[in-house]
């Protein structure tokens, strides 16, 4: 994958229940505010396929044979797209007109992270991965040696400060 693309990303990582979704969409509402256009990607880690919803023409299309199905409306288009590798799907959102890209998920992938942990036992995590930026813990009882930034889930504004302040950093100023 190429890591040194034009378009920043960041990754909200950790195990179910860790808080993913809530950090990612604090994030998300924070930077919106702020003028950032920002997209997210988020793994289904619930093995399978995502579910579409059955009996819509879009659902129709792909029970067809569609490799790609979309639908529009108010200016709002909904994509599914059979097949794609996670390259491709960075270089679908390479495209898109966006400041950055919020990865919810894919442990594996090399970008900038903030990790989630929900217990102590869930710090093995930190030794899995690559590319730790800061840490957020669900409580105080998770002991942490590093030198990198650690916050507690509820530290909401300290944790998103840091966050604007590190994207901030790699930002260009205006519109892309």
């Amino acid at each position: 994958m190429d890591e040194n693309s034009r378009l920043p990303k960041l990754q909200i990582v950790g195990y179910k229940n860790s808080g993913k979704t809530t950090v990612t969409t604090e994030l998300v509402s924070r930077l919106t505010q702020q003028g950032w256009n920002v997209a997210t990607w988020k793994h289904h880690g619930h093995g399978g396929r995502p579910d579409m919803v059955t009996g819509t023409d879009s659902y129709l299309h792909q029970q067809a044979g569609s490799l790609a199905a979309g639908v529009e409306g108010g200016g709002e288009f909904h994509l599914s797209v059979k097949g794609l590798t996670q390259e491709g799907i960075l270089s679908f959102y390479e495209k898109l007109p966006i400041d950055l890209l919020i990865i919810e998920g894919y442990k594996q992938l090399a970008f900038p992270k903030i990790a989630l942990l929900r217990t102590d036992q869930d710090k093995l995590l930190l030794d899995e991965l690559e590319n730790v930026k800061a840490v957020i813990c669900r409580d105080n009882s998770i002991e942490i040696a590093t030198d990198i930034p650690v916050f507690l889930l509820d530290e909401k504004e300290k944790y998103l400060q840091w966050m604007e302040s590190y994207l901030g950093r790699g930002r260009k100023h205006g519109k892309r």
